[in-house]
């Protein structure tokens, strides 16, 4: 029953709080902002130059064509910053191309080199059984030569 007692308390403390910041924004709001309509885009634009730090060349007024360059010339801005990242992000394209490019060399190079490798292994490895089979057929004649060579001084002896 306490528990629920305090869970209330704490439910209600939290919309207190929600009320009072909602009250607090809203006097912010007017301290700021009493003083301009905030539906005409014209006056918003002449409020955010008083606010701003005032390092602009010219105020921005109420008069349209004014407000209409400054658009345009930070219009101008944007287009060439734009155009500046499109010039880097073209050139970083063109690198991966070739990189890509690189790559597709170097794997075409790998698979000859593995391809020669495999030849050669099966190569060597035939010679490898041909001087086996070679070194078989040796070691064969010289057990007959040894016996040969035997039976030889086998015979000398008996003539002696």
């Amino acid at each position: 029953m306490l528990l629920s007692v305090m869970e209330g308390e704490l439910e209600a403390r939290d919309l207190v709080i929600e009320a009072l910041r909602a009250r607090r924004k809203e006097v912010f709001i007017q301290e700021r902002y009493g003083r301009f309509n905030l539906n005409d885009p014209f006056l918003a634009l002449q409020r955010d130059y008083e606010a701003g730090p005032g390092d602009k060349e010219k105020p921005v007024c109420t008069n349209p064509l004014s407000i209409l360059e400054a658009v345009m010339a930070h219009c101008r801005k944007m287009q060439e910053r734009m155009s500046a990242q499109l010039v880097a992000a073209e050139s970083r394209q063109k690198k991966l191309e070739m990189e890509k490019l690189q790559l597709q060399a170097l794997e075409q190079e790998h698979k000859k080199l593995a391809a020669h490798l495999e030849e050669e292994r099966g190569k060597n490895k035939h010679v490898v059984l041909m001087l086996v089979k070679e070194c078989k057929q040796l070691s064969g004649k010289v057990v007959e030569e040894a016996q040969k060579l035997e039976e030889v001084m086998a015979q000398l002896e008996e003539e002696k």
